[in-house]
């Protein structure tokens, strides 16, 4: 079942710290960087599906 993320949408910086600590630092940072370099529309057709979109 589907659950919200315990970060409100405004705390990007602590979500961003989680994760960094989850997958190491040097991990995080790579994805980011992929991330950021995305258009939109690419990271649109890259982002994860929820099983109501499916």
């Amino acid at each position: 079942m589907w659950e919200p993320s315990p970060h409100p949408a405004g705390d990007h910086h602590a979500a961003a710290t989680r994760a960094a600590g989850l997958l190491g630092a040097a991990v995080f940072a790579e994805a980011y960087e992929r991330g950021a370099r995305l258009d939109p529309e690419e990271a649109g057709r890259q982002a994860p599906r929820t099983a109501d979109e499916d």
